[in-house]
């Protein structure tokens, strides 16, 4: 069976973003940033999860941090929500097991770019708004 090559390209851009995002979060300020971080989640806690970048702050919060190269623009318009939706779920299946341990956690989500469209953009951040989740576009983002 082959590999379509529209498949495969979104698949190596998604993973090169993921990598440098990644890279971006090994220093910083603050106590201690680990990617591919293991827990356990779900409700009776039998199924492994992996959080792309867990960030440990001196004030003794975390950051769980989700990688997303997620094309909103080019995305159907019935198709937004529903993804929105699944980027929330998957973030707060680690964010919970976490709150159970008396834990302040900060839970976001890093796209590449914003939408094109200001409708659209504003459609994404407001699903994120309303879950409490924090959105970046990378490539908004101030570079020191």
């Amino acid at each position: 069976m082959a590999i379509d090559a529209e498949v495969l390209r979104r698949f190596m851009r998604g993973n090169q973003f993921e990598k440098l995002e990644k890279s971006e979060w090994a220093i910083g300020d603050f106590k201690k940033s680990e990617s591919e971080h293991s827990l356990c989640v779900g409700p009776d806690k039998t199924k492994r999860g992996r959080i792309d970048v867990l960030i440990k702050e001196h004030d003794g919060s975390v950051s769980i941090i989700e990688i997303k190269s997620t094309d909103w623009s080019g995305m159907a318009s019935h198709r937004v929500r529903l993804n929105a939706l699944r980027h929330i779920r998957q973030v707060m299946k680690y964010v919970y097991p976490i709150w159970e341990k008396g834990v302040d956690v900060v839970p976001g989500l890093i796209y590449p770019k914003a939408p094109c469209s200001p409708e659209r953009r504003e459609q994404v951040e407001t699903i994120l708004e309303e879950h409490l989740i924090q959105v970046v576009w990378a490539n908004e983002r101030v570079s020191d």
